[in-house]
């Protein structure tokens, strides 16, 4: 082999490692849910006091993801993923050791700011280290690993938990940290600006305290916390700092979350029609799940595996997005495939308990596929007309709001059910209208694509005008 093809098969390489150590986070954040009432048995408490385990984890990653294109710029991508994988493996030790709730939700909380390191800065470091041709082939890659945690993370879960230790799914994450430290360090290159900008220290502040109120706030009504004095106190900082850091951000030359970024047409309409986009499919695997359990009768195990067919769509459309991208161009493909992926948004509403096993799958399956593909399109569109001295400020910046979306959608799925049964047992009508608010709201995504050039990020696609 020689040495172009060598450093080319690294460089094809470099996704599915990067996409590897991702995977780990995947793994373990579709997990803990599934392995509460095991932790709760474990530690002798109630299930409900282990909820801070769960939503600090999200705190301490909105409250560093601000900060993570500032440290990638600064001590370069690959450093700063390395030490994300070696935090969040160190955080895995602490929570498989954890003998009271406090120890456990103290851990989660360090690995939830550890993954700050991984996805914004890994695909920092993939558009880093590809050529703009390549892009859409190689972030596609990238999500093949992060495809299949969700799809593992509830089976091994509920394994470890039922025929080992819960304690074993946190170990899981060190032996896989520790291969992926040595692949990412042998293998992938170390990119760093060269100019070094000032940390936007009070922008950090600002920024992360309000993002942690934000989620912490969204996390506790989403579990029917109410709005009581934490709440309220919750939503009062989010609110100001939110304000305050707009204000700042105005007068400052680079802010940790930089708004004029949105002034740039493709990375607009990455971010806003990605918000609603994600708001209306984040919640539908949870809509899936209440009415095949809840509507059909369906058991845990049976709702949980028909996801196989959801991931077994997104896996295939990974190979081809970059061909279907490359005929219809990114516009198209994001108007036309976001306006299928809501129509097949509300198709569950046809099923019933008689519908045949092979058409449920079908329709999971096309599902998948659908939506996996404008999930990877607004991620290659978001960074086309980025310049390079901007784009780890908009790497965090679109991280920063998928996180606040992740935690927003659910939370939308709940109000609109809650609204719809007035509050009483959930229905099938209520989990019907779940799934109708969700596709109509994901449907003002269109209005944000449709603001695109029509060859908008040409030279990335390779479509031919």
């Amino acid at each position: 082999m020689s040495v172009g093809e060598g450093k080319r098969a690294q460089r094809d390489l470099t996704p599915f490692i990067i996409g590897g150590a991702i995977f780990m986070q995947t793994l373990d954040s579709q997990t803990l849910t599934t392995i509460l009432p095991a932790i709760s048995r474990s530690l002798e408490v109630s299930p409900l006091e282990l909820n801070l385990a769960i939503t600090i984890y999200y705190v301490g990653a909105a409250a560093c993801l601000p900060i993570s294109g500032w440290c990638a710029d600064r001590f370069g991508t690959r450093r700063v993923f390395q030490t994300a994988i070696i935090a969040f493996a160190v955080c895995s030790l602490f929570c498989a050791l954890a003998q009271e709730p406090l120890h456990l939700a103290l851990a989660r909380g360090a690995m939830g700011a550890a993954t700050a390191g991984l996805m914004p800065v890994g695909r920092l470091l993939l558009i880093r280290t590809s050529e703009r041709t390549e892009l859409v082939r190689r972030l596609a890659y990238l999500t093949i690993p992060s495809t299949i945690g969700p799809l593992l993370g509830p089976l091994v879960g509920g394994a470890f938990a039922t025929y080992g230790s819960w304690r074993w799914m946190f170990l899981l994450n060190i032996p896989v940290g520790i291969v992926g430290l040595v692949l990412v360090t042998c293998l992938v290159p170390d990119i760093r600006e060269e100019a070094k900008r000032r940390l936007d220290i009070a922008g950090a502040v600002l920024a992360g305290a309000g993002l942690s109120a934000g989620l912490f706030w969204i996390d506790r009504v989403g579990r029917g916390g109410g709005f009581g004095a934490i709440e309220i106190a919750a939503a009062a900082l989010m609110v100001v700092c939110g304000v305050v850091y707009f204000l700042h951000a105005r007068r400052t030359e680079h802010p940790v979350l930089d708004f004029a970024l949105l002034r740039i047409g493709t990375f607009r309409a990455g971010v806003v029609g990605g918000f609603f986009f994600r708001l209306a499919v984040g919640c539908q695997p949870f809509l899936l799940s209440l009415l095949f359990q809840l509507g059909f009768g369906m058991t845990a195990f049976a709702s949980g595996g028909l996801v196989v067919f959801t991931a077994a769509g997104a896996l295939l459309v990974r190979w081809l997005t970059a061909t279907i991208v490359r005929q219809l161009g990114f516009k198209r493909v994001l108007l036309v495939n976001g306006a299928l992926s809501m129509a097949l948004g509300i198709a569950p509403l046809l099923l019933t308990e008689a519908t045949p096993f092979l058409l449920v799958a079908a329709l999971l399956f096309v599902r998948g596929f659908f939506r996996s593909l404008q999930l990877t399109t607004l991620n290659v569109v978001s960074y086309v007309d980025v310049p390079r001295e901007s784009m780890s400020g908009a790497s965090s910046f679109a991280a920063t709001t998928q996180q606040l979306t992740h935690a927003l959608s659910i939370a939308f799925a709940v109000g609109v059910m809650a609204a719809w049964s007035g509050g009483t047992a959930i229905t099938v009508g209520a989990i019907s209208a779940g799934f109708i608010a969700a596709s109509a709201i994901g449907l003002l995504a269109l209005a944000s694509f449709a603001g695109m050039a029509r060859d908008a990020g040409a030279d990335v696609s390779g479509k031919s005008s």
